[in-house]
């Protein structure tokens, strides 16, 4: 949660997916608001689902920051080669979502404490499955767009030459 996640697809692409404007279509509410209403466990089952949908597709895809939560979900990410980890300290990421006025987290509003938990949980699944790892610090989205095209375009190159 607050690394930039869309920004940043936004950055390297018009056609990208954001996973969560998809699960709020699906769903016909705010993810908030279907937290309160259905929970947790329900939001990542219908998150994973539509995963599945996209993930092998040649696209852009902007997931959710509780992803990785789900082992089916690290595995199907494992298998796709370009997935970057837009990585930050957790204070960082504690301000950006502070200053985000446009987005409502439910679970960046249980505290402090929950939010530590829930970083330290996760942040060794997403260097799991990341192919790429960006320390986001106090970089743009388009810088971060530009680094990840130069890390595609390195890829390519290498694979060329073989």
């Amino acid at each position: 949660m607050g690394s930039g996640k869309t920004t940043v697809a936004k950055a390297l692409t018009a056609d990208y997916i954001d996973l969560d404007c998809l699960i709020e279509q699906e769903m016909k509410m705010s993810i908030s608001d279907y937290f309160t209403q259905n929970g947790e466990a329900r939001f990542r089952e219908l998150e994973s689902k539509l995963l599945m949908q996209y993930v092998f597709d040649d696209v852009v895809i902007a997931t959710g920051g509780g992803i990785v939560e789900s082992k089916q979900n690290r595995r199907q990410l494992q298998e796709v080669q370009n997935v970057v980890y837009l990585s930050g300290d957790l204070m960082t990421l504690v301000e950006r979502m502070k200053e985000d006025k446009n987005n409502v987290r439910p679970l960046a509003n249980q505290g402090f404490d929950v939010l530590k938990a829930r970083y330290e949980k996760r942040k060794p699944w997403y260097e799991e499955v990341a192919n790429f790892t960006l320390n986001v610090g106090d970089k743009s989205p388009e810088q971060l767009a530009e680094e990840i095209l130069n890390w595609q375009a390195l890829k390519k190159r290498k694979i060329n030459n073989l």
